[in-house]
C-alpha cells in the first residue's frame, strides 16, 4: 500500500487546491449580480441563434392550440389514387387537363391553378387542345414553373409550360425549399431566374405581392389543411360535382396520389403533398397571417424591466416580489398569443424565459457558490484538476506550452478493472508525471488525458528530456493495489502559444495527441503542417498502398435478418483498416480522404478481390451467403472502374444474387446516366442492386424506379429515431409502403434494439441490420456463427433470441 500513498495526497492536494482558489468571499454578491448573469446569458442565447429550435417548437404549440380551419376559398383538385384508376394510364392524355379547365370555367370558377408539369410535348392533338383551352380561358389559368439543377453547368435551370400554354396562361412558381431539416416550413414569394421575375403560385392564388421576390414568409401551421375544400380530378372530368361549390373559388390542381411522389414533410401537419403545401401559403396570406418576425427583443427588453422592478421591491416587499415572480413568466408565455392573433408579428420567447429561469437559477447557485465552485474544478473520480480549472489557470499566464498525456489503452484497462483502480492508476501517472517534469498540478481534462502547463517552450532541451521520461517510468506499470498493476501506455501532444485562447491551446494540445496516437508516435508538437487538412489527406494517400499490400485493409461481415425468414438471409461487407501497431483507422476519414483525392476506384477493386474470395470460400463449404458491397459515389460514373469489377465478378463465376451492390441515393442524382448504364451491366450479370442512404436525398421512389434497384436500405437516421420520433415513423412507415409497391425490398439498418425491431416488423421491413442482430466480424467468425454453427442458416436459436 505504500505506492499508493503519493496517489492520495496529490488528491487531497488538488482537493484543498480547488477549495482554496475557488471559494473566494461571495460578499456583495446579490440579485443584481444574478441579474447580469442571466441577461447575458439570455443575450448570448439570442445572438446565437441557439434558441431557434426550441422557439419553433413553441410556435408550433401555439399554433396547434390556435388552430383554426382554411377559409373554402381555395379548392384542391386532387390527381388521386382514384383519379389513377378511373382514368387512362398516367401521365394522361393533356385533352382530359382542357377538359377540367372548360368544366371549371363553365361552374364559374374564378382562377384555376395547375401544380402539373406542361414543360415537355406530349401529342399534338391533346398538346392543341390544352392549349385552345388555355385560350379560352383568357388569362385566367396559371400554369407552373420550376427550377432544379443543371447538370451541365451546376448551376440551376428554370423550367418552363410549352410556349404554345405559356401564350395564354400567367406563369407562377411551384418551387418549395425544405429548410436544414428536410421540412417545409416557409414560403418564397417567388423567384428571379436570368433576370426574369417569377411569383409563386400561392401568392397568386391570395393576390399577394412583394417588392422583392425572395423574401418568404412563414407558412401558418395553424390552418388545418383537413378543411381545404377538395374534389377528385376524375369527378370534376366526368361532372360529377355541384357548380355552385366552384363558383368563385379558386380551384388549384395537383398530386396527391402517394405513388406520385410530390410530398414533403412540414414541421407542424407532417408529410404533406406539394399542392397542399401550395395551398396552405395561398391561405396564410388570405387570412393575413404573414407575421412579421419580431424575434427574442421585445420580450426580453420587457422581461429585464420586469425583473429590475421586481429586485428593487425585493427586501421592502417581499409580497410583491413573490406576486412578480408568479406573474412575470404567466405573461411571458401569454404576450405571443395575444400579439400573434392581433396580428402584430411573431415573437420568439425562449430568451426571455431563459433569463427568468437563469436568474432563479443563478440566484439560487450564488449561495452555494463555494461548494459547487470546488466541484466544477475538480474531476470526482481521482481529485485531480480538471480542464474548468485548467483553462481558468491558463487564463492568467502569457507565456505558456501546454501538455497532453493520452492514455491510449485507457477502454482496455477499464474493462478489464474496477472503476477505482482505474482512478487510482490516474492519481498515480499524474503524480510521476508532476515529479518528472516540475509541475505539482496535473490536470485530468477528459476520460483518458491528462494535461499540464509549463513555462518553457518545446525547443528547450529539459523540456525534450522530460518527455522521454516519461515514458521510461511507465515500462514497469503503475501498481494500484497489492497484486494489481496497471500499464498504462501513453502518448504525448504538445502546443506552445503566447496569447493564444486557453481552451484552443488544450485543443491543439490533444489533437496533437490524437495525431500521434494514430501515426504510432510517442509524442507530437502541434504545428501548422499539423493543422494541414493538405498534409494529413497526403498522409493517408501515400500510406493506403502500402497497407493494402501488408494486409493491414481486411473486410468483416455484418449479418442482414429477414424478418419473414426468421434468420439471417445476407450480410454486408465492410471495410477496416488495423495499422502495424494494433491502432485501428477510423473507416469514414480515410475514404473521405481518399474519396477527394480520387483513389477509391483502386481500394474498392481491392475490398470486392477480398470479398469475393471469401465468398468463394463459403460456397466451397456449401454455406454461401448473399453478401453486399459498397461502392463509392465519386465512383459510380467511372467507366474503367466499371470494366475492371465486371471482370472480377464474372471470373467469380456465382450465381444470381449472391452478389449485392450497395450505392448512395445522392450517387445516382449526381451521375444518372452513367449509373443507369453500369447498373443495367451489373443487372445483367445477376448482380442484385440496392440503394443505400435512402432518405438522405432529395429523390423519391418513383424516380428511384426508373433505376434497375432491388431494394432500399432506409438511412440508420430515421431508424434509430423511431422510437421516439412520430414523423420519422411516418417517414419510414410510408416509405415502406410504397416500396413494397413498387416491387422493392426494404432494409433497414442501424437496429439496435427490440423495440426498434419489432416496430420494423410490425411496418412489414424485410430485411433488418444492425447490433441487435450482430456486429461486424471477421470471414471466418461469420462462417462459424452465422453459416455453419448453431446460429446459422436454419437460425432456430437465433430466432428465438429475437423473438425474445
Amino acid at each position: 500500500m505504500k505506492r499508493q500513498q503519493p496517489a492520495i495526497s496529490y488528491w487531497a492536494n488538488s482537493r484543498r487546491w480547488a477549495v482554496t482558489r475557488l471559494t473566494r468571499s461571495d460578499a456583495g454578491w446579490s440579485g443584481w449580480t444574478a441579474f447580469a448573469l442571466a441577461a447575458t446569458l439570455a443575450i448570448l442565447v439570442a445572438l446565437s441563434g441557439l434558441h431557434a429550435g426550441a422557439d419553433k417548437a413553441l410556435q408550433l404549440v401555439r399554433d396547434d392550440w390556435t388552430s383554426r380551419p382554411a377559409t373554402g376559398q381555395i379548392h384542391i383538385v386532387e390527381i388521386d389514387a382514384a383519379s389513377l384508376k378511373r382514368i387512362d394510364t398516367f401521365p394522361w392524355p393533356r385533352r382530359h387537363h382542357a377538359a377540367v379547365i372548360d368544366r371549371l370555367r363553365k361552374a364559374g370558377a374564378a382562377q384555376i391553378a395547375f401544380d402539373v408539369d406542361f414543360s415537355a410535348a406530349s401529342n399534338a392533338t391533346d398538346d392543341a387542345a390544352l392549349a385552345a383551352a388555355l385560350a379560352r380561358a383568357d388569362g385566367s389559368v396559371i400554369i407552373p414553373t420550376f427550377v432544379q439543377a443543371d447538370r451541365s453547368t451546376g448551376g440551376t435551370l428554370e423550367t418552363l409550360p410549352l410556349p404554345q400554354f405559356a401564350r395564354h396562361a400567367f406563369l407562377a412558381s411551384v418551387n418549395v425549399l425544405p429548410d436544414s431539416k428536410g421540412q417545409v416550413a416557409s414560403y418564397q414569394y417567388g423567384t428571379v431566374t436570368d433576370g426574369m421575375p417569377r411569383p409563386s403560385i400561392g401568392v397568386m392564388l391570395a393576390s399577394g405581392a412583394s417588392t422583392n421576390l425572395t423574401d418568404s414568409f412563414r407558412i401558418d401551421q395553424s390552418i388545418d389543411p383537413e378543411t381545404l375544400p377538395r374534389h377528385s380530378f376524375a369527378d370534376i372530368l366526368a361532372g360529377k360535382f355541384d357548380p355552385a361549390d366552384i363558383r368563385g373559388k379558386t380551384m388549384l390542381i395537383g398530386a396527391t396520389a402517394i405513388e406520385l411522389g410530390d410530398r414533403y414533410a412540414t414541421p407542424g401537419h407532417g408529410i404533406l403533398h406539394g399542392v397542399v403545401i401550395q395551398a396552405l401559403a395561398a391561405e396564410t396570406l388570405i387570412q393575413g397571417r404573414v407575421n412579421p418576425p419580431l424575434g427574442p427583443w421585445p420580450l426580453l427588453v420587457l422581461v429585464m424591466i420586469g425583473l429590475a422592478a421586481m429586485l428593487m421591491l425585493r427586501g421592502q416587499r417581499p409580497v410583491l416580489y413573490a406576486v412578480g415572480a408568479i406573474m412575470l413568466p404567466i405573461a411571458v408565455l401569454a404576450l405571443p398569443f395575444l400579439v400573434e392573433g392581433a396580428g402584430m408579428g411573431s415573437l420568439q420567447l425562449v430568451p426571455a424565459m431563459a433569463m427568468i429561469f437563469g436568474f432563479a437559477v443563478i440566484d439560487h447557485a450564488l449561495k452555494l457558490v463555494r461548494k459547487v465552485s470546488a466541484d466544477k474544478a475538480t474531476d470526482k473520480a481521482t481529485g485531480l484538476p480538471n480542464l474548468a480549472a485548467l483553462t481558468s489557470d491558463l487564463a492568467d499566464i502569457d507565456h505558456r506550452t501546454v501538455v497532453v498525456a493520452r492514455i491510449v489503452n485507457y477502454a482496455e484497462l477499464s474493462a478489464q478493472h474496477h472503476e477505482k483502480a482505474t482512478a487510482a492508476m490516474i492519481a498515480a501517472l499524474a503524480q510521476r508525471i508532476g515529479v518528472i517534469v516540475g509541475q505539482p498540478r496535473v490536470y485530468r481534462v477528459d476520460t483518458d488525458d491528462l494535461a499540464w502547463a509549463l513555462a518553457m517552450t518545446p525547443d528547450d532541451p529539459v523540456f525534450a528530456d522530460s518527455l522521454s521520461s516519461i515514458g521510461l517510468v511507465l515500462r514497469h506499470g503503475i501498481e494500484v493495489s497489492p497484486g494489481e498493476t496497471l500499464v498504462p501506455k501513453v502518448v504525448l501532444g504538445v502546443a506552445q502559444g503566447e496569447g493564444a485562447h486557453a481552451a484552443r491551446l488544450i485543443e491543439l494540445a490533444r489533437l496533437a495527441a490524437q495525431t500521434a496516437q494514430q501515426r504510432g508516435l510517442t509524442s507530437l508538437v502541434s504545428s501548422d503542417a499539423l493543422m494541414s487538412e493538405t498534409a494529413e489527406t497526403q498522409l493517408m494517400v501515400n500510406d493506403i498502398d502500402r497497407a493494402m499490400g501488408m494486409g493491414e485493409i481486411f473486410m468483416v461481415y455484418q449479418p442482414k435478418w429477414g424478418i419473414a425468414q426468421d434468420r439471417v438471409v445476407a450480410c454486408e461487407a465492410l471495410m477496416r483498416w488495423r495499422k502495424s501497431d494494433g491502432t485501428m483507422v477510423n473507416t469514414g476519414q480515410f475514404i473521405a480522404l481518399l474519396e477527394r483525392e480520387g483513389r477509391m476506384a483502386d481500394l474498392t477493386l481491392f475490398s470486392l478481390k477480398l470479398v469475393l474470395a471469401d465468398l468463394l470460400a463459403w460456397k466451397a463449404q456449401g454455406t454461401l451467403m448473399p453478401c453486399a458491397v459498397n461502392i463509392s459515389a465519386t465512383i459510380i460514373g467511372d467507366s474503367e472502374f466499371f470494366e475492371q469489377a465486371t471482370d472480377l465478378i464474372a471470373a467469380a463465376d456465382l450465381d444470381d444474387g449472391d452478389l449485392i451492390v450497395e450505392i448512395t441515393e445522392s450517387s445516382i442524382l449526381q451521375s444518372a446516366d452513367a449509373a443507369i448504364a453500369h447498373l443495367n451491366m451489373l443487372k445483367a450479370m445477376g448482380v442484385r442492386i440496392s440503394i443505400d442512404d435512402y432518405g438522405t436525398g432529395q429523390s423519391t421512389l418513383s424516380y428511384l424506379q426508373s433505376f434497375p434497384a432491388d431494394e432500399i436500405k432506409i438511412d440508420q437516421g430515421f431508424i434509430r429515431a423511431l422510437g421516439g420520433s412520430d414523423a420519422d415513423r411516418i417517414m419510414v412507415e410510408s416509405t415502406i409502403s410504397m416500396a413494397h409497391a413498387l416491387d422493392l425490398k426494404v432494409v433497414a439498418e442501424g437496429v439496435e434494439t427490440a423495440i426498434i425491431y419489432n416496430l420494423l416488423a410490425d411496418m412489414g421491413c424485410d430485411v433488418v441490420q444492425g447490433w441487435h442482430i450482430g456486429r461486424p466480424v471477421s470471414a471466418g467468425d461469420f462462417a462459424t456463427r452465422w453459416l455453419n454453427g448453431p446460429e446459422g442458416l436454419n437460425g432456430s436459436e437465433a430466432a428465438k433470441r429475437q423473438r425474445a
